[in-house]
């Protein structure tokens, strides 16, 4: 089965929410709501949430997992988002155990590979952002 990558189209707001989610109190849901109480609400923010999903920390209902809560944890979110990201690529990680250490050539060429010629140039680009 070809890769299903999660991708964001812009990229540039990833860290600020990432810092923002850090900070915030923990919601019941996360979900569009709440990403926009705490200001990302631009329709390129919305693909947030199945990252959140694919990186485990929110459930299919978008309720916070047990990975979210250690998130919050100053001295282990840098570990738990790279765990994150480890479980929302796998095949990647497969691949190569450092593949976070990929060029940006190396990362198109697997994503490409991965999804067997199936998944178009501008996803493969917002992919590898």
């Amino acid at each position: 089965m070809p890769l299903q990558p999660v991708y964001l189209v812009a990229a540039k707001n990833l860290p600020k929410f990432l810092e923002a989610l850090r900070h915030a109190q923990t919601p019941e849901k996360v979900n569009l709501k709440f990403t926009s109480e705490l200001g990302f609400t631009s329709t390129n923010d919305r693909l947030f949430l199945p990252l959140l999903k694919a990186m485990r920390f929110v459930d299919d209902a978008g309720k916070p997992t047990a990975r979210y809560h250690e998130f919050l944890d100053d001295t282990q979110w840098k570990r738990v988002l790279a765990d994150g990201i480890r479980e929302a690529y796998p095949d990647l990680f497969r691949i190569n155990r450092n593949a976070n250490a990929f060029t940006r050539d190396q990362l198109t060429g697997k994503i490409k590979s991965l999804g067997e010629g199936k998944i178009g140039e501008a996803t493969v680009a917002n992919t590898v952002k």
